[in-house]
């Protein structure tokens, strides 16, 4: 699949791929793998989270909005 993908994003000059990668997924440990590709990318990970913890019975904050 990974050199099926990267034959298919050749032929596409100018292709620009986007990439959301969320706090707590696996994909967040193959990122490196993404600087193989020879297309153009922005891969956009997380600054900032605020979420509801059942656990805790409080809301967290992750990180900062500047």
């Amino acid at each position: 699949m990974y050199q099926v993908n990267k034959e298919v994003l050749k032929k596409y000059k100018g292709l620009k791929v986007a990439i959301s990668v969320f706090e707590g997924s696996h994909l967040k440990t193959q990122l490196p793998l993404l600087e193989e590709y020879e297309v153009d990318m922005e891969v956009c990970t997380p600054i900032y989270d605020r979420f509801y913890n059942q656990w805790q019975g409080e809301v967290v904050v992750e990180g900062r909005l500047k």
